[in-house]
């Protein structure tokens, strides 16, 4: 009887201690109530790269996306935010598509590529990559684009290009960098279909910005669309006269240039330099990197860089990019879907 009394005891504290032992990992929060410690967590803080990190660019060396991507890789560097040297590489074509191929194709925790604007690779019918296959970690900085005349042009107002558009449409030559199923010909119509402009509209495709310049100062078309750092010297030189900004409020590096807003359309247009990376990578991964964006963004070697490139200084963290990325998609395919 007596042994029995013991082998029960012996029983009870044991579940006892175990019920302890299964508690030490819980704590109390704030409110009284238990917080798990969980290895997500823990996998989260221990998170780090491993280097050198590859940062992938679609465009030529020496480009606005290129310079970026550069900069923010120093910078994360030298702030000592990110202890791991970066790569960067370009792989040009398709107007970035190769580039997001190769990071679809070999990405990993380690690979980044700097991203601008929308990618229309992404939407064209027969597009073998969408943005489900990518991850849009964070916007770095914004930009905008400027409409430009000749400084000696008949048309010195919004109005009065948009009246000349809706009397002929065809009389206005428009420049534009690249094809005519771009995102900017998109915008073109929907600036011209909140004008009350029915008829289509005349566009002169060029290959790169660089050679609309010319055509702009020389008279041989009417308008074009520029972000602010290629052009600014000619709007100081009085050359170019730039009469609306597509921003959604003036921009402080040009504040005397009023937005289309104010001038009666609704339409507006942003190039914002981002950062991808490839779907299915961890969260932890991914975190770390919004993280390290995001802790870059606030350093005054960044902000530096934004102002001396004429950028919006706008962090956007990875659902507010997404969002956008997806409207701004949107908006495009129904451009497209309509000119079919």
């Amino acid at each position: 009887m007596k042994k029995s009394i013991l082998f029960a005891f012996l029983f009870i504290m044991g579940a006892f201690v175990v019920a302890c032992g299964s508690t030490s990992s819980v704590t109390s929060n704030e409110e009284g109530s238990a917080d798990t410690n969980t290895e997500t967590t823990d996998e989260v803080a221990e998170f780090t790269p491993e280097g050198p990190i590859k940062y992938i660019v679609g465009f030529a060396p020496g480009g606005g996306t290129d310079l970026a991507a550069r900069s923010a890789a120093r910078t994360l560097n030298e702030e000592g935010i990110v202890e791991e040297s970066f790569a960067v590489e370009n792989i040009t074509g398709g107007g970035g598509v190769r580039a997001l191929m190769e990071l679809r194709n070999k990405g990993d925790e380690n690979t980044l590529l700097q991203s601008v604007d929308i990618y229309a690779g992404m939407y064209m019918p027969d597009a073998n990559m969408r943005l489900d296959d990518f991850i849009p970690v964070a916007q770095i900085a914004n930009n905008t684009l400027l409409m430009v005349v000749p400084s000696d042009s008949e048309y010195q107002t919004v109005d009065e290009l948009m009246n000349a558009m809706k009397d002929d449409s065809k009389q206005i030559f428009i420049g534009l960098p690249s094809a005519t199923d771009t995102v900017e010909v998109a915008k073109w119509n929907e600036i011209a279909e909140s004008y009350g402009i029915e008829s289509e509209l005349r566009f002169i495709p060029h290959n790169g910005i660089s050679e609309v310049v010319p055509e702009l100062l020389g008279g041989r078309i009417d308008v074009a669309l520029f972000v602010p750092p290629v052009i600014k010297g000619y709007l100081d030189s009085d050359e170019l006269n730039a009469l609306a900004t597509l921003s959604t409020e003036r921009l402080e590096v040009l504040p005397e240039i009023p937005t289309l807003v104010e001038q009666g359309s609704d339409v507006y247009f942003y190039r914002p330099q981002g950062v991808f990376m490839k779907a299915g990578i961890s969260e932890e991964a991914v975190s770390y990197w919004e993280n390290a964006l995001k802790e870059m963004t606030m350093t005054d070697s960044w902000k530096e860089y934004i102002e001396s490139q004429l950028y919006i200084d706008e962090f956007k963290g990875r659902d507010e990019y997404t969002e956008w990325m997806d409207t701004e998609g949107r908006r495009y395919s129904e451009f497209l879907n309509s000119q079919n």
